[in-house]
């Protein structure tokens, strides 16, 4: 009961699938145990009629509050109307959903079946009483509480992640069954002990039905485990279609991207921004398939973003394309992310289509001095043939139109000779951190 690993968003979502219908048919079986206990008045001594009733009026407005807690169309009536009382209660249950903490609905039940035990034994008890009208309500007491603590001890708001119950409700979770059942022993014992009287049951009676509340422990600790079931099996179904749909993103998606290249590049009249983003596409197919296989949360890497750019160099050639170690941890925004992948995939596919056998990548975010945002630094170093003279003057190239690109991000390209031989191209921009 104290495993922070069950609250998630999808083991709250099944426990409030459970809980629903047994709000609702809780509250029925209260409230018809309520209507049980007005029967039973009449065979109370009719002296005692106004006194016992007091007594159960509270656990009534609980069984009727409790009701209302289920219905939300209700409560937006009741808060809409503005009544004075009713709009407050209807207000007040309606921001105790989500939140593991006692309501003005559990407290009328719980202090209500104390109020109609006390009718039954203690210092209040109505006596005398048939035997089979004190054994009927101990036993509409006993469903009473055990219908209420089952919805408590499971009820859905233990497993809200935001925001946690606290850690002393955690604690208290798994005393409230001794607890009540303590309390229960100790009222319909007490005329065994105090006044010496014998009552139909006697201590087995008492016995029994602190016995039945201990009960919810287990109950409670086997509900937690088929939460845990459910839980795993959601994960692994949810693994396996995750994993069916990358594999259709595969097969069916990238093979055909790779047949649009191929009729784009083998087409004279295709522009340099289309020849971009058909190589761009294949990219995209390969964040598709890591987005079906549920890694959504990593696009912002650059060690993914690499991963799924080097997808564009034919696999088995002779090009070897590396990351610098150092930009495999650095994090960008959604739009450095989508600028980096369309920069990068050109520029690597232009070194390899030059001849470049070895191509070297490094991602970082540089702070600039006075300035409220930092640049992002794009490097890419090649050992091709170099870069012709004013390849960005051809407004026909990919690389022009990238540049022109980045302008609006107050960023820039520009290409020098690399020592040894090949290229560097350096792509900056301000960053949308």
């Amino acid at each position: 009961m104290f495993d922070p690993s069950l609250r998630t968003p999808v083991v709250y979502a099944i426990a409030v699938r459970y809980q629903t219908p047994l709000w609702r048919y809780g509250a029925m079986l209260r409230a018809g145990c309520m209507a049980g206990f007005w029967v039973l008045l009449l065979w109370f001594p009719h002296d005692t009629w106004p006194k016992d009733a007091a007594m159960l009026a509270l656990g009534t407005i609980g069984a009727v509050t409790a009701w209302a807690h289920n219905r939300s169309s209700l409560l937006d009536l009741l808060v809409a109307r503005n009544i004075i009382g009713l709009s407050a209660a209807a207000r007040h249950l309606l921001g105790a959903r989500q939140r593991a903490t006692a309501d003005l609905s559990g407290l009328l039940e719980g202090f209500g079946i104390i109020s109609v035990s006390l009718l039954y034994a203690g210092p209040f008890e109505v006596r005398p009483l048939p035997s089979l009208v004190y054994a009927l309500g101990v036993v509409l007491i006993v469903i009473h509480v055990w219908s209420a603590f089952l919805q408590a001890m499971t009820d859905s708001s233990w497993y809200v992640q935001d925001p946690p119950p606290g850690r002393a409700v955690l604690v208290l979770r798994p005393l409230m069954p001794l607890i009540v059942a303590t309390l229960l022993f100790a009222i319909l014992g007490y005329p065994v002990y105090w006044n010496h009287e014998e009552v139909p049951g006697g201590l087995f009676g008492a016995c029994l039905a602190a016995g039945v509340i201990l009960l919810l422990l287990p109950y409670a600790l086997i509900y937690e485990l088929l939460l845990r079931g459910a839980r795993d099996a959601l994960a692994l179904e949810t693994s396996r279609y995750r994993a069916a749909d990358a594999v259709t993103v595969h097969s069916l998606v990238k093979n055909a991207a790779y047949a649009l290249i191929s009729e784009v590049d083998s087409d004279p009249g295709a522009g340099p921004e289309t020849r971009s983003l058909t190589r761009e596409m294949l990219a995209l197919t390969e964040e598709a398939r890591l987005m079906a296989l549920g890694r959504a949360a990593e696009l912002r890497g650059v060690e993914l973003l690499w991963h799924c750019v080097t997808r564009t160099l034919p696999s088995g050639g002779d090009t070897t394309a590396e990351l610098d170690p150092a930009s495999r941890s650095v994090e960008l925004s959604g739009t450095d992310y989508q600028l980096a992948r369309r920069c990068l995939v050109d520029l690597v596919t232009n070194a390899w289509k030059a001849g470049a056998r070895r191509i070297e990548v490094a991602i970082r975010l540089q702070e600039q001095p006075g300035a409220a945002r930092p640049q992002t630094v794009l490097r890419v170093d090649d050992d091709g043939p170099g870069m012709p003279a004013g390849v960005l003057d051809d407004p026909t190239t990919s690389l022009a139109v990238m540049a022109e690109h980045l302008r609006g991000y107050a960023g820039s390209l520009t290409f020098s000779p690399r020592a040894g031989g090949g290229t560097t191209a350096c792509v900056r921009w301000r960053s949308a951190w």
